[in-house]
């Protein structure tokens, strides 16, 4: 801090030393440095409070002084300095932002009950806002990671029900897919996968809910079902890194039944599409492997 001193002291009338404050207090804050960058946002609104950096320092120091609080394990002075936001901070975008950022450091820190009550004020706060279905969306994956799928579930539902217009729809619905996956409840998994690929068919989420629905069939070894879901899959999604597994898996599918001069056919396009992948190596092994076997039957027919 001494070099901020100096800082202070040779250009205490420049116009831009608030300026200048303000990106140091920035960088502390990136290097997490939070009680330093506090120390100099409450520096720029006391001793320049016309500045148009004295705004904006008000809620960064706000959220400095209350992560270096939750990180200094202060956790009464911290709670205290949490109920006081609302009085400190008028604009509803700024005080969201503090409690964003708060809720995200108690996630970090794995205080996960008090990660999920910060998101629950944020919603109280803003209820009908983009950042409240964030919180509430968060609230959802806090229980997910925990395995606590149930509670997941009903989060995620909420950002459904009560955000229609929200751009974390089709996050939200996939994570409940997710959530009956990892239940290991495959058909009700299905069946919300499903709903993110008719609902959002442009999204991320619908390409990674049609393999895993792919993935799904094969699994339970209904091969009908995984041979059409993986077709589909290479039809919409060709240049997807996860193309050669599913060219792969129409080729195991038809293993399964005995096919086995498909499966050699559907094998060899692994081959040819995908020259030099991991995929295209292990379709030549089971080529030969395949053929090995043909030979081996036809010797034993005779």
């Amino acid at each position: 801090m001494e070099v901020v001193d100096k800082l202070t002291a040779d250009f205490s009338e420049h116009p831009d030393l608030p300026r200048a404050l303000w990106f140091i207090a920035e960088k502390y804050k990136k290097l997490k440095e939070y009680e330093k960058a506090a120390g100099i946002y409450q520096q720029i609104v006391q001793r320049h409070p016309d500045s148009p950096y004295a705004g904006k320092p008000n809620v960064d120091f706000q959220r400095a002084h209350i992560l270096f609080l939750i990180e200094s394990e202060r956790n009464a002075e911290a709670q205290a300095a949490i109920d006081r936001l609302g009085a400190n901070l008028r604009d509803n975008t700024g005080l969201l932002s503090v409690l964003d950022d708060i809720a995200g450091k108690y996630h970090s820190l794995k205080k996960y009950d008090d990660a999920i009550e910060i998101y629950n004020t944020m919603i109280k706060v803003d209820p009908h806002s983009e950042l409240a279905a964030i919180a509430q969306q968060s609230i959802g994956w806090i229980y997910y990671s925990r395995k606590m799928y149930d509670r997941a579930i009903q989060a995620y539902r909420k950002v459904l029900n009560d955000y229609p217009e929200s751009v974390q729809l089709a996050g939200s619905q996939y994570w409940i897919a997710q959530s009956y996956y990892r239940k290991r409840q495959y058909e009700r998994a299905i069946e919300e996968y499903q709903k993110v690929i008719s609902a959002y068919p442009e999204s991320r989420e619908a390409l990674h809910s049609r393999r895993t629905v792919a993935v799904i069939y094969r699994f339970l070894d209904m091969d009908e079902q995984a041979i059409s879901e993986n077709r589909q899959f290479l039809k919409d999604y060709p240049d997807s890194v996860w193309a050669p597994g599913a060219q792969s898996r129409v080729a195991e599918s038809y293993l399964t039944n005995g096919k086995l001069e498909r499966a050699i056919e559907e094998y060899q396009k692994v081959v040819e599409m995908y020259p030099g992948s991991q995929a295209a190596d292990s379709a030549e092994k089971e080529i030969i492997r395949i053929r090995n076997i043909i030979q081996r039957k036809r010797y034993l027919s005779k």
